[in-house]
């Protein structure tokens, strides 16, 4: 199961969206990455293909993620475009699913009266005259044919605010205790979650699992071990180590899972990793954890299917991580279809380096147009200049000597908006017009004006600035 289209209108900032996914010659999707400013809509867009894969989900399976009957987006007119009277979506999936909703800012009765026109909505007279809104999907209709396609498919959503506790917190009094994993082999449970917040634990003890089998249950051996196979090889370009990778288990008790290749200590436990590394591990071994729990064989990585929705996919990443090890890690699933966004030109640059700039997509937002080659060379141009760090120090020293104002740096031109609109609701422009409003393009940016402020120019000036997140 794939998306294959989607078409939103009068979506928060979005105007007009009509995006065909690209697909390989052999059916295999090419991974598509949005991006833009803050306030673009990214996130919105993200949201409606999650909405409806949940949808598609509770519609077959009792353990869904939402109520019978519920959708997980939500609904509303203050999601309309400014200026416009309705929003429409439309998302196409491969094998003819679809999923439609319709948004109103008043009954569509009112609307009809008020208006000279009618959305081109395929139900609008179907829909009631006293409803605002109106939810459709063809789900329900297929559910046998639906439930054999996501038994063999994985179906993922990383959100932003996903997070694990670093390995230093004393959160279980230093106690790392696992347990076997636990499923109900019960028709219509699918013992799988769409969204993935801080799936640690839930690895951790699939793993312990896996392990056991592979190398202790005879019944099962030949199949989890070609799974094992395929998590290590996932490890491998992980800790970026050339060859096998051996395992050893902690006592009882204390039970961790260390990781050796070339008799060298990879990790000695690999739940305990530094916050980048536990991002990716959790992220890429939750995509092999879920389709194991499928009733799909997993013979190899390159085998895994599904569509995963990543937002902010360069969270929380160092350089090197955005840059190679990430993008390595995503060439690994070729039929898995990756929806991500990102803020990072290093995450371009490294997918232009590992798939090359003709087996991905960037689509700027809100407009939805393709970066082609020569915008994305930009990126690079771009990255260059950022990295002249003495340049970018004396630049950020010229822009404070320049204003005796304070300086308040914020992440974007949105945050602006927002702060000019508050002042003037709350009766404060006279303290806001005190600061010089900044925009810094993204919260990566403050951090590099706090690291290099926070050096010997902070001795050199006397200028009062602020960073807020």
């Amino acid at each position: 199961m794939y998306l294959e289209r989607i078409e939103l209108e009068n979506t928060g900032p979005i105007e007009k969206l009509d995006y065909a996914f690209p697909f390989h010659g052999n059916g295999a999707p090419k991974p598509v990455i949005f991006v833009g400013r803050n306030g673009a809509g990214k996130s919105i867009v993200l949201g409606h293909i999650v909405n409806a894969m949940l949808s598609a989900k509770n519609s077959i399976f009792e353990d869904a993620e939402i109520e019978k009957g519920k959708v997980y987006k939500l609904r509303s007119p203050q999601y309309i475009k400014h200026g416009q009277h309705h929003s429409l979506a439309k998302l196409t999936f491969s094998g003819g699913f679809v999923q439609s909703e319709i948004q109103l800012d008043r009954t569509r009765k009112d609307f009809e009266s008020a208006n000279n026109y009618k959305p081109a909505y395929e139900s609008w007279e179907s829909m009631p005259e006293g409803e605002i809104s109106d939810y459709r999907d063809n789900f329900h209709e297929r559910k046998k044919e639906l439930e054999d396609i996501l038994n063999q498919v994985s179906l993922l959503f990383f959100p932003s605010n996903r997070f694990e506790d670093p390995a230093w917190l004393n959160a279980d009094n230093l106690i790392n205790t696992t347990s076997y994993l636990f499923t109900k082999p019960i028709s219509h449970f699918s013992n799988r979650k769409i969204i993935n917040y801080a799936p640690l634990r839930e690895n951790q003890n699939w793993l312990l699992d896996l392990l056991f089998d592979s190398f202790v249950v005879v019944d099962t051996h030949e199949i989890t071990a070609q799974t094992r196979t395929a998590v290590e090889k996932f490890l491998s370009k992980l800790f970026q180590h050339e060859g096998a990778v051996g395992w050893v288990a902690g006592v009882r008790g204390r039970r961790t899972i260390s990781i050796t290749g070339n008799n060298k200590i990879l990790s000695n436990n690999l739940f305990s990793l530094s916050t980048g590394q536990t991002i990716l591990l959790n992220m890429f071994l939750t995509i092999i954890r879920d389709f194991d729990l499928s009733h799909a064989p997993l013979a190899s990585l390159r085998e895994i299917k599904g569509i995963v929705v990543v937002d902010e996919v360069d969270l929380h990443l160092h350089a090197k991580f955005q840059h190679t090890i990430l993008p390595d890690l995503i060439a690994l699933f070729p039929k898995v279809q990756f929806i991500l966004t990102s803020h990072s030109p290093l995450f371009l640059m490294g997918l232009n380096r590992s798939l090359g700039s003709d087996n991905f997509e960037v689509i700027d937002l809100p407009s939805g147009s393709a970066i082609d080659v020569e915008r994305f060379s930009e990126f690079e141009a771009a990255y260059s200049y950022f990295r002249e760090s003495v340049r970018f120090e004396n630049d950020v020293k010229r822009e404070i000597e320049e204003f005796q104002k304070p300086l308040l740096f914020i992440e974007g031109d949105t945050d602006k908006d927002y702060l000019v609109k508050a002042a003037e609701l709350l009766q404060e422009k006279t303290l806001l017009d005190d600061f010089r409003v900044v925009s810094a393009d993204g919260y990566g940016r403050l951090d590099k004006v706090w690291k290099h402020f926070n050096t010997k120019l902070s001795d050199a000036i006397s200028q009062k600035v602020v960073l807020l997140y």
